[in-house]
């Protein structure tokens, strides 16, 4: 380990690196004046935050699967106990933990855009991922591993990780770095027993949060997750440096944000869509069969085949009597019009055949 945590974090590349940051800031602002459906804005957030509690909580090990994680984060106050082993149980608890912390998260920009880190709260967040799965000291501090630093030295490092990551040599770098670089802070510190990872991920996606980065902050536990020998390597291997892992991380910011983007935009797709559906058929390019299939295949995300229009419904219903001929005559006519891709024998819905 360097002298100092602070000598860890310093930056050998941090033009490039605050540049390219600073384009990814942009493209997060970008996305806020996407016009939405009602209801697109909030249940996306609330899909992602399941996933991102789930993800955090898998990357410490958690076995909890992402379908059982987000029945547990429906769960109201008062609902009878699940029967379960101690290792459910723990699960469960790790779950329901880092919901107690991620609920306070601001959904938009906050007026001050920065996030002041202090010791007290983060002592508090990580007291509040242990608590009932951890039997050590929660919010106390502990001697490294390795035994080259004591637990007053653990202290003093993190006291100057968090003066640090106040002032202006780390604010100056904005918000998507000086995430980044506390994140990497916790991670080589493990200042505590017990929830180390989960309190660095949560202090990054709050300090995004607060600055306005609303979806690509709660994807980011789950780039990790998905990435995870690479992000374990950070958290382990000595010869890690922090560029590599602020890289990392800005390639899991411009990943959320596409996926935030195509998400919000899907819907209003869809509608243009079907309004280029009726469009066609008033103006009779494609008469009523050929409308009513293109209705169909806008809600149907996967390829078929030309069998399946007579075997699986809804398809059966509208080509149950119809010749073979007259049926690849109309998904002809469908790739013609750009509504249609063919690969071999199969068929798929093009949705971006409106750009």
């Amino acid at each position: 380990m360097a002298s100092s945590i602070i000598d860890e974090l310093r930056l050998d590349d941090r033009v490039a690196m605050d540049r390219l940051a600073a384009e990814l800031f942009g493209e997060s602002n970008a996305l806020k004046i996407i016009p939405c459906l009602p209801g697109t804005l909030d249940e996306y957030h609330d899909e992602l935050v399941a996933a991102s509690i789930h993800a955090s909580a898998a990357l410490a090990g958690n076995p909890m699967p992402l379908d059982e994680a987000s029945v547990e984060l429906e769960r109201k106050v008062g609902d009878p106990e699940l029967p379960s082993g101690p290792t459910v149980a723990r699960a469960r608890r790790e779950i329901t933990n880092l919901a107690l912390a991620y609920k306070p998260l601001p959904i938009g920009r906050v007026e001050s855009s920065v996030f002041g880190v202090s010791e007290g709260f983060v002592k508090k967040v990580q007291t509040v991922l242990a608590q009932g799965t951890s039997l050590s000291g929660l919010g106390d501090y502990v001697p490294s591993t390795d035994g080259k630093r004591t637990q007053g030295q653990t202290q003093a490092e993190m006291l100057r990780l968090i003066t640090w990551i106040n002032a202006s040599e780390a604010t100056n770098h904005g918000p998507l770095v000086r995430a980044a670089l506390f994140h990497y802070g916790m991670l080589r510190l493990r200042p505590f027993a017990d929830a180390n990872g989960r309190t660095a991920r949560f202090f990054e996606t709050s300090i995004l949060t607060v600055a306005g980065v609303r979806f690509a902050s709660l994807w980011l536990p789950v780039h990790y997750h998905r990435n995870i020998d690479q992000y374990l390597a950070f958290c382990q291997d000595e010869a890690s440096n922090v560029s590599a892992f602020v890289t990392f991380m800005l390639h899991g910011v411009r990943q959320g944000l596409e996926l935030a983007r195509l998400r919000l935009i899907d819907p209003l797709r869809t509608l243009a869509l079907k309004a280029y559906f009726d469009a066609l058929r008033h103006d009779k390019t494609v008469k009523t069969r050929l409308h009513q299939l293109l209705h169909l295949l806008i809600d149907h995300q996967e390829s078929f085949q030309i069998r399946d229009l007579y075997l699986r419904q809804p398809f059966k219903l509208l080509y149950d009597e119809v010749s073979e001929h007259t049926t690849r005559r109309d998904l002809n006519k469908l790739i013609a019009l750009g509504l249609l891709t063919k690969d071999g024998t199969s068929y798929a819905f093009n949705r971006n055949a409106l750009g």
